[in-house]
């Protein structure tokens, strides 16, 4: 035999010395017999388990905190009911609810609330309905089905804000604001929601 030949693995049949696959049957010559087989096996192995494994790894990576969203429901001069949920991947420990309205000569007054939430925790992937007072008159929250109108059609701008003061596992203590429309406290008849300018 020809020193630049030598016998194909399989097929047995004369191939280049230096040939890396047999051009008769296909195999892999030299250490690259060994090699292709089991590449592709761990090639398909490994797809599937990065398919498997996405969403628990990416678990991994976001931050674990709470987050809390809220949705006005209803509300008078006397109480405010909003669904407080937490959306976020730990449970918090809420603290405190407050509203904040701004008059117009930019004067700040705050509505220390109580609810029947505060103090509890909040589980991760529930939402609580929450009905929230002081025993005084309190701004009376527009209903919700208004709220596009005013914004839509009056070119109008959220004039409270509700804010939510929660506890995080951590220790660290959060405040998140929710801007709504008010009726503002009026204790005169002919009292309303004035046009933002």
């Amino acid at each position: 035999m020809n020193p630049d030949k030598q016998r194909c693995v399989a097929c047995r049949e004369t191939v280049n010395k230096d040939a890396t696959k047999c051009h008769h049957c296909g195999a892999f010559q030299g250490w690259r017999r060994w090699v292709a087989g089991p590449v592709v096996i761990s090639s398909l192995l490994l797809t599937v388990i990065s398919i498997w494994a996405a969403e628990p790894v990416k678990r991994l990576f976001e931050s674990q905190v709470a987050e809390i969203k809220v949705s006005f429901l209803k509300g008078d001069s006397f109480s405010t009911t909003f669904m407080l949920a937490n959306v976020g991947t730990k449970p918090a420990g809420l603290a405190g609810v407050e509203i904040k309205t701004t008059s117009e000569e930019g004067l700040s007054e705050w509505h220390i609330l109580d609810d029947d939430l505060k103090g509890k925790l909040i589980d991760p992937g529930k939402a609580y309905v929450v009905k929230a007072f002081n025993g005084s008159v309190i701004p009376s929250v527009i209903p919700p089905e208004i709220n596009e109108v005013l914004r839509t059609r009056l070119h109008m701008k959220e004039n409270c804000f509700l804010q939510v003061k929660y506890i995080e596992l951590n220790g660290s203590a959060v405040t998140r604001s929710f801007p709504f429309f008010y009726q503002p406290v009026d204790f005169n008849v002919g009292g309303g929601l004035k046009k933002s300018g």
